[in-house]
C-alpha cells in the first residue's frame, strides 16, 4: 500500500501564492520550521545546483538550509505536498513536488 508511510498527502502540488510550511534539521543540528509561499516558477532542465541537475523543481519564496533536504513540505491542512531540495541561498527554495514522484503515479495497467 503506497500511502503507509505517509498518512495524509496530497497530489495536486504547489499552487502559486499559498503558504507552505518546510520542516527538517538545520544544519543537521537544530530543528526548524520555516514558512514558504510557492511562486509560479519551475526549474528549467539545463539547472544545475551544487553539480546536480535540477530540472522539474519548484521554486518557493523563503529559505531552507543545509540539513534540510529531504524534509517534508506541507501545506495549511497538514497534508504532505512538497519535499525540500535545494536553495540558492538568496531567500529561495527549490522543491519537489509530490505530484511529480512515484507515491502520486498512476499505477500503468
Amino acid at each position: 500500500h503506497r500511502s503507509s508511510y505517509i498518512s495524509q498527502y496530497s497530489c495536486d502540488g504547489f499552487l502559486p501564492n499559498n503558504t507552505y510550511y518546510a520542516i527538517g534539521f538545520a544544519d543537521s543540528t537544530n530543528f526548524a520550521l520555516n514558512i514558504l509561499v510557492a511562486t509560479s516558477i519551475k526549474t528549467k532542465e539545463d539547472l544545475i545546483i551544487s553539480g546536480k541537475p535540477s530540472a522539474g523543481l519548484r521554486a518557493l519564496r523563503g529559505s531552507i538550509v543545509s540539513g534540510m533536504s529531504g524534509g517534508p513540505i506541507y501545506d495549511i491542512n497538514g497534508k504532505v505536498v512538497g519535499i525540500n531540495s535545494a536553495t540558492n541561498g538568496d531567500d529561495l527554495a527549490l522543491s519537489r513536488e509530490l505530484r511529480d514522484t512515484i507515491l502520486c503515479r498512476k499505477p500503468s495497467n
